[in-house]
This record gives structure tokens, C-alpha cells and sequence, in this order.
């Protein structure tokens, strides 16, 4: 659990998330991260940020980013994002004439 002094309540997420990444830096032993596929990382912003995100993830990342309490605690939300971490887009991204358009 990471300390930030950042008051989340109606912040932007982008704020929220860099000052935690920020923090993470500082804390973790240098190299930590290591090779991509080695470690990911789950940041679980608190309630209060705006929008109405859910989550996401960057593909072949070690981020993902979760909205409040309720999305931090969802099975399926957590393998959803780590699917984007491991190089998983959602269907028929890319070339429109693959795949199917539901996830």
C-alpha cells in the first residue's frame, strides 16, 4: 500500500496515477520491474476520481489501473486488464475483418 498526498476526490485519474507511479519508483528496489513479463503492477486508485472508468491497461505493459473499491476486488476486471498487459486487445481491434466485436 502506497501513501500519495494527493486528495482524490473529483481528481483527474491522471493525476491520481502519476503521483502513485511516482511513489512506486521511489520505493521499489532499482531494477524491480525487471524484463517486460516479469512483474506487473495493479494500481488500485481510491473512490472519488472522476469519470466513469472501470479500468484499464496498457498492452505489453506492466500497468493496470483500477476505479474504486468495487472494480479493484472484480476477478474478472483483474483478468481483463492483465490480458491488455500480456498483449491481448479487445476482439476485432486492428484489422475489422477478423474476429468478432463482443468481449
Amino acid at each position: 500500500e502506497l501513501d500519495i498526498d494527493v486528495n482524490a476526490i473529483g481528481a483527474n485519474n491522471a493525476v491520481i496515477r502519476e503521483a502513485a507511479r511516482s511513489k512506486l519508483f521511489d520505493v521499489l528496489r532499482p531494477g524491480f520491474l525487471g524484463s517486460p513479463g516479469d512483474t506487473y503492477v495493479m494500481l488500485m486508485l481510491p473512490p472519488g476520481t472522476t469519470g466513469g472508468w472501470i479500468a484499464y491497461a496498457y498492452i505489453n505493459s506492466w500497468l493496470s489501473v483500477y476505479n474504486g473499491d468495487r472494480w479493484s476486488r472484480s476477478a474478472s476486471t483483474h483478468t481483463h486488464e492483465l490480458g491488455h498487459n500480456l498483449g491481448l486487445a479487445h476482439s476485432g481491434e486492428g484489422d475489422l475483418n477478423q474476429g468478432s466485436n463482443e468481449y
